[in-house]
């Protein structure tokens, strides 16, 4: 372990690492973050009383946040004015960037955007009606989000692939992942569910009582799910039948 600045890192907040494992952004006192280079421990300051959300992207190059008043900025991590890149109608509460360097943005209320670059006309997603708590990007230009009424969804970023709706869920989707090749989704719900999917078709999926989970994500071969809560659990999935009958405690 290495202390940066003082050790202030272990201060309570957010941390987000880029893809290249060089860059970290952590949230600072109130609504401020720090971008700080692991290797030389420099660091840019960002202070904006209306920050809510914040993501690097993949090359570790930029910063870009998002505001409660709807703006999506974007700042180089060498310094520099921030720019706009978007102001949607809501309060930004969380961005992505997916590994091509698609930017997936999600506001409070209202449709999901995803930038397929930071300087490409925004793509909506999602519908209007529901108040979106989770999305993320999976292969094939496909786009999964969950919302506070348990509704699951799937649309693509491609014309002509129709979305699919995922029934099941009674309670906020919190999180999901994508198995690798996309073709299994799973998704764990404040109901105390994880339901795993697959992505070629509409249904109920297979259930898991898994209880309250934060996190999941699939092994690289799919085989397995691993869930994080108040205990850890790895699932043993049967992509056959799309079964998952044992799980093995870790914590």
């Amino acid at each position: 372990f290495t202390a940066l600045a003082g050790g202030d890192l272990a201060e309570p907040g957010r941390v987000r690492w880029s893809l290249d494992g060089r860059m970290i952004a952590r949230e600072r006192g109130e609504r401020g973050l720090d971008a700080i280079v692991l290797a030389t421990g420099e660091r840019l300051p960002i202070t904006d009383d209306a920050l809510l959300s914040f993501a690097i992207d993949p090359a570790g190059a930029q910063i870009v946040t998002g505001h409660d008043d709807g703006r999506i900025l974007a700042r180089s991590i060498t310094g520099g004015a921030m720019r706009e890149l978007l102001r949607l109608d809501a309060p930004v509460r969380r961005l992505d960037f997916d590994p091509e360097g698609g930017l997936v943005a999600l506001p409070a209320r209202g449709q999901g955007v995803y930038l397929e670059r930071l300087d490409a006309p925004p793509r909506r997603f999602g519908e209007a009606s529901h108040e979106l708590t989770w999305c993320a990007r999976g292969p094939g230009g496909r786009i999964a989000f969950g919302a506070a009424s348990g509704h699951l969804g799937l649309d693509s970023l491609r014309e002509g692939d129709p979305p699919l709706v995922f029934s099941g869920h009674r309670g906020a989707v919190n999180d999901g992942a994508f198995s690798a090749d996309g073709a299994l989704l799973a998704s764990a719900a404040d109901d105390g569910t994880v339901r795993i999917w697959r992505t070629d078709r509409a249904g109920e999926g297979t259930v898991l009582r898994a209880g309250e989970i934060q996190r999941l994500a699939f092994t690289p071969d799919a085989r397995h799910l691993v869930t994080s809560g108040a205990e850890v659990k790895i699932w043993t999935v049967h992509t056959d039948d799309l079964a998952a009958r044992a799980c093995r405690y870790v914590v």
